[in-house]
């Protein structure tokens, strides 16, 4: 699974199970992918200066939004 198809897939759980807010966490992002550490930051990265996905800081994780 991509990294987009991953956060695409957490949020429309989370949006289904009625769970606010719609993000995915860095965490289950990096469970779900296939690619290692420095690949999915750089695509992460990719995704972020193409203006696919934003990120904020959380208190003990990383949360991914869908722009």
């Amino acid at each position: 699974m991509t990294p987009l198809e991953a956060i695409t897939h957490l949020i429309e759980e989370k949006k289904r199970a009625r769970q606010i807010p719609h993000c995915a966490m860095m965490e289950d992002v990096v469970r779900l992918c296939n690619l290692a550490a420095p690949e999915l930051q750089e695509e992460l990265q990719r995704l972020k200066k193409e203006g696919k996905i934003a990120f904020k800081q959380t208190i003990n994780s990383l949360s991914i939004y869908i722009v």
